[in-house]
């Protein structure tokens, strides 16, 4: 390992990499401490990652610097994770999304108080994601999630 290369906890392996570039990671939560958090986790865990506060900011960061993972908060002003999800596919770019939501259901647009319509998570595979995650965010999780969307040795 060279200076330049962030140490790997035990157990992980470091990101694939393209001869001197880290796989790009971007992080889109309007919470920012919540976005901050997971940008570390992904740092630590070898990755180049940069954050956006929303999916409006998110698709203008893509179309700049084409991240091979968008790790979306689902419910943001301006553009929601979900509208973001659509236009990175609508672009045609092979970009790899994971959705996270701490998960709740719409209200049916008619029936009874139990009626509910499908969950927010269900509502970003829909549009196109490759993988969901509940909130609160296990470090773990996330990072074991991003290797295996890039075919990477994942975590133990």
């Amino acid at each position: 390992m060279t200076r330049d290369e962030p140490e790997v906890p035990p157990g992980q392996q470091a990101p694939h990499k393209s001869p001197g570039r880290k796989v790009r990671v971007l992080v889109v939560d309007d919470h920012r401490d919540t976005r901050k958090l997971t940008e570390l986790v992904l740092e630590d865990a070898g990755y180049d990652v940069r954050g956006a506060e929303d999916g409006a900011a998110a698709l203008d960061a893509a179309r700049a610097w084409r991240p091979e993972v968008v790790v979306t908060d689902i419910f943001m002003d301006r553009m929601d994770g979900v509208d973001l999800i659509q236009a990175i596919r609508h672009q045609g770019w092979r970009t790899k999304v994971i959705a996270v939501s701490a998960g709740w259901r719409r209200p049916a647009s008619h029936g009874g108080a139990d009626a509910a319509g499908p969950d927010v998570l269900e509502d970003a595979v829909a549009a196109g994601a490759d993988a969901t995650l509940l909130k609160p965010l296990d470090a773990r999780d996330l990072v074991r999630t991003v290797a295996r969307l890039l075919d990477e040795p994942a975590a133990r």
